[in-house]
């Protein structure tokens, strides 16, 4: 069995000169049963999920995940946590271009859609859209609470902020570039300090997966007031009526960490949404992780379990399964 890893890329919606970096796993000693589109969360990128996407891989999926504006390869250093104007819409949109291009290729194949984190902020605007494409969707380590949805209007203001506290675009990438090029430290080889563990720890109980985040020179959450262009992703996410503009049919599955900050403590937020979900008729099960924090996929302790679901998961509302 071999596992193909290819790295490819396609102009983002954003224009600018901006391509989206996504990687594509495979076996390609089998046919495919299906095809899963990975979406990252914030500051992070597609290929830290590479023990994920491998995962599913191996079990005859189709995998890929591309890199937001902002993060990983498509922006590379020089552009590293900035966010041009528009990104909460474009980030979106090249999610929809990257469904495109695989879905193009393997159009008779079952498609799916994992989100993690702002991912799963992501995915859920992504549904409300273009949810009747898919077969199924995963919302990992969201966040719900009251009046959420009244939040949408804020979304002029976080927007004309954005415009009037950040600098020219290429004017502070030039700034970031010599700052995270600066992180030349190899994956994973330098053990983090207190303040760095302490700071971190929010991530999981996995101390080997928060030494990983720390030396990771791909990990980017430059302080830029640029990151107020993207914070509608999350108000949109939640907006009135994102329950009944989402497909009533769709196989949905939230699930997250009993731990997990996003979700407040004990599971509050996913349940939250699971809740008003289930209220509007969606077809949606939840699931909360015992003794575990925000990336459940990296607990080392846990994940192969969560891997197991999220296969079984998908495989049950798989056709060729």
């Amino acid at each position: 069995m071999a596992i193909i890893k290819e790295r490819k890329s396609f102009p983002s919606t954003a224009g600018q000169g901006i391509d989206v970096s996504y990687m594509v796993w495979k076996d390609d000693t089998k046919p495919p049963i299906g095809v899963l589109q990975v979406t990252h969360g914030w500051g992070e990128y597609g290929e830290r999920y590479d023990e994920l996407c491998t995962f599913f891989a191996r079990n005859g999926y189709v995998v890929a995940a591309q890199d937001h504006l902002g993060h990983g390869r498509t922006a590379g250093f020089r552009r590293l946590g900035l966010y041009p104007k528009g990104a909460a819409t474009y980030m979106i949109e090249d999610m929809h271009e990257l469904y495109k291009i695989m879905h193009k290729q393997y159009k008779d194949l079952p498609y799916m859609l994992y989100g993690h984190s702002l991912g799963s902020m992501m995915v859920r605007c992504y549904l409300q859209k273009w949810g009747d494409g898919l077969d199924a969707a995963v919302i990992c380590g969201t966040g719900h609470f009251p009046l959420m949805e009244a939040l949408f209007a804020l979304n002029p203001v976080l927007t004309t902020a954005a415009s009037l506290l950040s600098p020219a675009y290429e004017k502070e990438g030039a700034k970031l570039d010599k700052k995270n090029a600066a992180k030349t430290d190899a994956f994973g080889a330098r053990e983090p300090n207190a303040a760095e563990g302490l700071i971190n720890s929010w991530l999981s109980y996995d101390k080997q997966n928060i030494k990983n985040y720390v030396n990771d020179p791909y990990i980017g959450l430059a302080a830029s007031a640029t990151i107020l262009y993207m914070a509608p992703i999350l108000t949109n996410a939640g907006k009135a009526g994102w329950v009944r503009r989402i497909p009533k049919s769709l196989p949905l599955y939230v699930i997250s960490g009993e731990h997990d900050i996003v979700g407040v403590w004990n599971g509050y937020g996913p349940k939250l949404a699971a809740k008003k979900l289930e209220a509007g008729g969606r077809n949606v099960t939840l699931k909360i992780y015992p003794h575990a924090k925000h990336e459940i996929h990296n607990e080392g302790a846990l994940k192969d379990e969560v891997f197991a679901d999220l296969l079984a998961f998908f495989n049950a509302h798989n056709k060729n399964c």
